[in-house]
């Protein structure tokens, strides 16, 4: 499984990127180069501190839901163990391994150091588990693997670690069966939700999902909830900034989670 899930990373790691204007104009400014594709040559990055080079590769060496996706392809349930993980950094920046990355009209091919190499595995939580049974329980409600692949990276972040969460998850899709009510939309929500209030039991959930629908009743708002509509987390926003699809989907979400949970009672 180690030489499969090597193979995915590889993937994840040389797959083409491309410098974003903001991206760019950071890191011109940070070296105080004409162009910014410059700093990413052999003979500059080698001799970039370590805090200029997380700098300028951070952002593409972040993980994006189609990398998080792919990794869980080459994933087992129960993820891969601490020695496993440090072998695979080790292998795969021993192969020097090549991405491109473009700016305009200009490419450059970039040898991804280690560090790089070291966070996008790391931010893709590999040694973290997701419950067999929880995998098997998905595979069966959802009729597309893709839409699978991205509940299971979901599931591989820290916030659904504890057994709390994972009991919790467990007695939720059972209601979702029960009810013919699962869909890809009600966990992302589910996620972002259990992410942010961390719900120990269906009581705690089905409160503070109250509180939520109340608080947009009222137009005071919780944070945003939902990954896909708003990138940008912020504290104590409010409805009328959130902007009427974001509402909707919320309210629409809690609604039916909060339905489901009543015909539990």
């Amino acid at each position: 499984m180690t030489e499969v899930y090597k193979a995915v990373l590889r993937d994840n790691i040389t797959r083409p990127r491309m410098l974003s204007a903001k991206h760019a104009a950071d890191i011109g400014t940070l070296e105080g180069v004409d162009d910014p594709l410059d700093l990413l040559l052999p003979e500059r990055l080698d001799n970039m501190e370590l805090w200029e080079q997380e700098y300028a590769l951070s952002p593409l060496f972040t993980p994006t839901l189609e990398d998080r996706k792919h990794s869980e392809s080459g994933l087992e349930p129960a993820g891969v163990d601490q020695a496993a993980w440090l072998q695979l950094i080790k292998d795969l920046t021993e192969e020097k391994p090549l991405c491109q990355v473009s700016f305009g009209d200009r490419v450059v091919d970039m040898t991804v150091p280690e560090d790089a190499i070291e966070r996008h595995v790391k931010l893709l939580y590999p040694c973290n588990q997701v419950d067999a049974e929880i995998k098997a329980q998905l595979e069966n409600l959802s009729s597309d693997g893709n839409d699978t692949l991205e509940v299971l990276a979901l599931l591989r972040m820290p916030h659904w670690q504890g057994q709390e969460q994972v009991d919790l998850l467990k007695e939720l899709l059972s209601l979702f069966v029960a009810k013919r009510s699962y869909s890809l939309d009600k966990m992302r929500f589910l996620d972002e939700f259990v992410r942010t209030h961390k719900p120990a039991h269906k009581e705690e959930l089905a409160q503070k999902l109250t509180n939520l629908e109340e608080s947009y009743r009222n137009e005071q708002e919780r944070p945003i909830f939902n990954q896909r509509l708003e990138q940008v987390q912020t504290d104590n926003i409010r409805s009328k900034l959130c902007g009427n699809e974001v509402k909707s989907f919320r309210l629409a979400q809690t609604e039916s989670i909060l339905k489901d949970l009543e015909t539990a009672s």
